[in-house]
């Protein structure tokens, strides 16, 4: 999903729904983003914290715990939605 966004160094994706953060990692590492991660349940959104913590992606990576529908997506390149939205 990432390769085919065609994400560049420097882009912010925001992953809705972002379950324990694989996403934001992969975007991080693997492409040189930045990603925000906006999950509503409490232990996912605890989960992407922990991951960025431990996989020290805190300067490039972060977690907002909200409902999807009231993120401001203004600032995003990419967004990605869980595959069973819908």
């Amino acid at each position: 999903m990432l390769t085919i966004a065609n994400i560049k160094p420097g882009e912010v994706v925001y992953d809705l729904g972002a379950g324990d953060g694989r996403i934001l990692s992969l975007a991080v590492k693997g492409f040189g983003a930045k990603a925000v991660g906006v999950e509503l349940h409490g232990s996912r959104y605890e989960a992407i914290v922990k991951r960025i913590e431990c996989e020290r992606l805190t300067h490039s990576a972060g977690a907002i715990q909200a409902d999807f529908f009231d993120i401001n997506l203004s600032g995003a390149d990419v967004v990605t939605l869980p595959p069973n939205f819908g």
